[in-house]
């Protein structure tokens, strides 16, 4: 059969759109990943920023904690105990501060984010400085330590706590994937609609050389049928007239030989035809009828049975279900001698070829086994190519062709042509066409 290059082309199509999809994902993970990096990046630094600023307004806040513990003076919870605090904590939604004294009492706080998680680290912990995850943001523990006096040690004077709520940064993240998205979809449909029209463009010299050689196949086959007829009319006007009477034997068995490679030449000329014919899609329905197949297969295999017995081999048909399909009685007669003659051919005195078939849901089956050598896996589609031998070293008086022909009438009929191991251990050829509607 011509290659199908429509399907050829969706294929390509489809394995070029799915490579751009790959590409396109990549990419746009890349961008998201560095893109959320950099911010999270940036929020640590701000976490730093803040608590640096926080630490060193501890020991002030230290100064009006101890004054407000004077009965006269109190203090509103959650307002930070510093009025000139950095203009750097704006927005206090979007944070926490926390100041503590070295033992863990808390101070003062300033902000109205609640953090989603601790953020105050385990006590083995707490004498480090350390980034504490969130589910809604960061949050930084940081130790304050002063020096009492120049050249002493630096002495623990509280902690700082700063908490900061990644909502922002969380909602440009997700313009910036909803864009990243949107945009490879389009990008993924617009290198789709492109890879059809190149891979479209790229097939064409492809199908007018395939249209080219289909046609020059008809068009040979078609002027080497005449010759070939004229050579067998005048060789076989020879044999049965009086021209050779008395001629040598050898001379009647060299025109003998030429006239056997002439009638294999002739079917195979007709093979070519043929296939030419399934090549360009001719769907010439003349001839076609419903009609039951079993009766079909009897028929052949009555035809087919002095030549079995003639090698020695056992014939058998197990016909189990009456099937009536849709077709070309003449064509599916050629499919079921090729079959068969493609078993007895590789069939030794005292093996069986069995003719079998049945009906499986909405298709029949047929299928002949054989008990010869068998198809190896890796030939079971090989087999059906044109002219395809296993070993190409060896001459043989056959096409070439006749599965292939097999094939492509199976095929021309909606049904397939398919290689399996026979339970024998030799091949079955399995054919399923579809029942009449």
């Amino acid at each position: 059969m011509q290659p199908d290059l429509s399907r050829t082309r969706r294929t390509l199509t489809l394995r070029y759109a799915v490579f751009c999809f790959v590409l396109l994902f990549i990419f746009a993970a890349t961008v998201y990943g560095q893109v959320s990096y950099s911010r999270r990046q940036m929020l640590c630094l701000q976490l730093k920023q803040l608590a640096s600023t926080a630490a060193a307004e501890l020991p002030l806040i230290h100064h009006e904690y101890d004054e407000m513990r004077q009965p006269a003076r109190r203090v509103h919870p959650n307002v930070p105990l510093i009025a000139h605090f950095d203009e750097q904590l704006t927005s206090e939604g979007y944070k926490r501060i926390r100041w503590f004294d070295p033992d863990l009492r808390e101070l003062s706080a300033y902000g109205t984010f609640r953090p989603a998680g601790p953020t105050v680290p385990e006590p083995a912990r707490r004498q480090f400085s350390q980034i504490l995850p969130l589910s809604n943001g960061l949050a930084i523990w940081q130790p304050v330590r002063l020096r009492q006096a120049p050249g002493q040690a630096p002495v623990l004077n509280g902690y700082v706590s700063v908490a900061m709520g990644s909502m922002a940064s969380n909602q440009e993240l997700d313009r910036l994937r909803q864009g990243l998205v949107i945009g490879s979809l389009l990008a993924g449909l617009a290198a789709f609609a492109g890879s059809q029209w190149m891979v479209g463009v790229s097939l064409r010299p492809i199908r007018r050389q395939i249209e080219q050689l289909v046609r020059f196949t008809a068009d040979a086959s078609h002027e080497l049928r005449h010759p070939i007829t004229a050579i067998r009319a005048v060789i076989g006007s020879l044999q049965h007239g009086e021209a050779l009477a008395g001629a040598q034997p050898v001379v009647l068995e060299k025109l003998a030989l030429i006239d056997g490679a002439s009638e294999r030449m002739g079917k195979l000329v007709d093979d070519l035809l043929l296939l030419t014919r399934f090549d360009r899609a001719i769907t010439d329905h003349s001839g076609w009828r419903d009609f039951p197949l079993e009766e079909l297969v009897e028929d052949q295999c009555r035809l087919f049975q002095d030549s079995a017995n003639g090698q020695g081999v056992s014939l058998i048909a197990e016909l189990q279900d009456e099937a009536t399909v849709y077709g070309h009685p003449e064509r599916l007669r050629r499919l079921l001698v090729n079959l068969i003659s493609n078993a007895l051919r590789f069939s030794a005195s005292g093996d069986t070829v069995l003719v079998g078939l049945k009906v499986q849901g909405a298709y029949v089956q047929l299928w002949v086994d054989d008990q010869g050598p068998g198809i190896p896996q890796a030939q079971r589609e090989q087999v059906f190519q044109r002219f395809w031998q296993a070993d190409p070293a060896r001459s043989s008086s056959h096409g070439g062709l006749g599965l292939a022909i097999a094939r492509a009438i199976a095929q021309a009929h909606g049904g397939r042509l398919v290689a399996r191991e026979a339970p024998s251990g030799g091949a079955r050829l399995l054919l399923e066409l579809p029942l009449k509607g």
